[in-house]
């Protein structure tokens, strides 16, 4: 499964227990429980990226781990101590 499979089903999941406590246990509906797992779910996507905010900052996936090092030497304005 990819990310997006699990991210989905892990929402699912959370929403399946709690609708599974309404019925079995009688417990009472709240609405601010309802925003809060909207609020939850919706910064799962904004997270995974599923959903881009415009104007919102995302960092290249191709960050400095995965970066492959020149031959030609330090980058510019790097200062090696010896």
């Amino acid at each position: 499964l990819s990310a997006s499979h699990r991210m989905v089903l892990d929402s699912v999941r959370t929403l399946v227990v709690w609708a599974f406590d309404l019925a079995v246990f009688g417990e009472s509906f709240l609405w601010l429980q309802l925003i809060g797992f909207l609020v939850l779910l919706a910064g799962t996507i904004v997270y995974n990226e599923v959903v881009r905010i415009p104007r919102l900052y995302y960092p290249s996936r191709d960050g400095p781990l995965t970066k492959t090092s020149s031959s030609s030497g330090p980058e510019p304005g790097l200062v090696l101590l010896e």
